[in-house]
């Protein structure tokens, strides 16, 4: 079970299969094992050397235990040390929801790692703003079935296995207070760029942003309205389905595996680094 250290965390990772790098980042309240869980994992390994990441507070992961820990700086260090730990050059990342957020910010501020990005219902906007539109837009039965979806998995999930596993649990207020931050305009929680023109403007690898069209966490128009501001990147739409799309890998890889074809090549193969 291969680990790595960044600063006083340990973040977990697993490897399989061969070829260009391809690393898998998950969302909040899950860990690498939901890419195993629902198929990608095999269904990517013949073509690429699959990357699985727990995030800091998550899965096998050292706990958090305060909110400027969550900040997308130090998760982008977390997934650059994986990558040292790998020895691959350059990746192609593929983040899912926060994961997606972490990915896209760590592209834009280490756009020479990343050979391409694909992110899955998830946009750089704040939560506020993406919560606020996706509701407006949504029907009156639409907003009421995904707040109650939204409900239970507060209530379920995320209660139950954010921030780590077994009994380190920090206070479950961490997230709000790293919100507020994001909020009140705390960009040294960003990383390597601290606006959206600066990430603009750094991502300019090939680039492919999707996205259930009843996600009631991410924006759809938010997303598809950064996705066409960028130089290199598309975005697509799926109908009827909401943020768990990463449960629908038979309308999921579909749009990836076309994007990661013509990507493939500008990935390098991992070189485990030799200790000693």
């Amino acid at each position: 079970m291969p680990f790595v250290t960044n600063g006083e965390m340990s973040i977990h990772y697993e490897v399989a299969g061969r070829g260009p790098v391809l690393v898998l980042v998950h969302g909040v309240g899950s860990s690498g094992e939901v890419w195993r869980r629902n198929g990608y994992v095999e269904a990517l390994a013949p073509s690429f050397t699959v990357v699985t990441v727990d995030q800091r507070g998550h899965g096998e992961s050292s706990p958090v235990v305060d909110a400027s820990e969550l900040g997308f700086d130090r998760r982008g260090a977390d997934i650059e040390a994986v990558l040292d730990a790998v020895g691959a050059e350059r990746v192609i990342l593929f983040g899912f929801s926060l994961g997606g957020v972490v990915s896209t910010f760590y592209a834009g501020g280490h756009p020479e790692r990343v050979a391409a990005l694909i992110a899955a219902a998830a946009n750089p906007m704040g939560p506020w703003t993406n919560r606020r539109l996706a509701f407006r837009d949504a029907s009156l039965r639409g907003r009421a079935s995904r707040a109650i979806a939204y409900g239970r998995f507060q209530l379920g999930r995320v209660r139950r296995r954010i921030f780590g596993s077994g009994h380190h649990r920090p206070p479950r207020e961490l997230m709000p207070e790293f919100q507020r931050r994001l909020a009140a305009g705390d960009r040294s929680l960003l990383g390597g760029v601290t606006t959206l023109e600066g990430l603009r403007e750094a991502l300019r690898m090939p680039a492919l942003f999707f996205q259930g069209e009843r996600d009631g966490t991410f924006a759809v128009e938010l997303t598809r309205a950064f996705a066409e501001s960028l130089p290199d990147a598309r975005f697509v739409a799926i109908a009827g389905v909401d943020h768990q799309l990463l449960q629908r890998p038979e309308l999921v890889l579909p749009i990836v595996r076309p994007f990661l074809d013509e990507v493939r090549d500008r990935a390098t193969v991992a070189s485990p680094r030799e200790d000693g």
